[in-house]
């Protein structure tokens, strides 16, 4: 009996903690990564900017090509976007849709996974030839999942990194008219 008072002590102990640290956590929080792509900004904005051009570089795509994905709307459109699902857990399944255009500059996104949505943004800044990219993703909680913010970098930071990876890679090694369409939709 004084093992299960014990025990049940301990858990409340520690459920007690959680929920006092969940509060002090931040309610937003950003998760950010930058690269200097060697590529001119036209040529990385459209990478990132056409959604059927993830695949060359996406690390959740990287993790699962056989994933399934289905395209709706027009690079451009306030509609645009996509539907993936994965047998593999940690691809799963979700939506994406692009919000905000800003050609060359900016574009906003809103992520949903597993009934929960977040936003995200790409920055493109053009430095003498080459671009730097930020990717960002925005983790907004409340109380007490705001507990997650406190490792919610280690949950996603590393799959920002490897996409930025990938688009540094693929980028600089395709031939720019490749990466650049002729008439840019967006």
């Amino acid at each position: 009996m004084k093992l299960v008072k014990g025990i049940l002590y301990f858990l409340f102990i520690m459920l007690g903690a959680a929920l006092l640290a969940a509060l002090f956590a931040p309610s937003t929080k950003e998760v950010r990564r930058i690269i200097k792509i060697e590529a001119p900004v036209d040529a990385v904005y459209s990478q990132v900017a056409t959604f059927e051009n993830w695949t060359n570089w996406d690390a959740r795509y990287e993790k699962d090509p056989s994933q399934k994905r289905t395209y709706n709307g027009s690079a451009g459109d306030k509609t645009y976007g996509y539907k993936w699902k994965s047998d593999n857990k940690d691809v799963g399944a979700g939506a994406i849709t692009m919000n905000t255009v800003k050609h060359n500059e900016r574009l906003d996104y809103t992520l949903s996974v597993e009934d929960k949505s977040t936003r995200g943004y790409f920055t493109f800044t053009p430095e003498s030839g080459t671009t730097e990219v930020e990717w960002v993703m925005v983790s907004e909680l409340s109380y007490p999942m705001t507990i997650i913010n406190y490792f919610i970098d280690g949950m996603v930071g590393e799959d920002l990194k490897k996409g930025l990876e990938n688009l540094k890679e693929y980028t600089e090694k395709t031939p720019i008219d490749e990466l650049v369409p002729e008439v840019s939709p967006i």
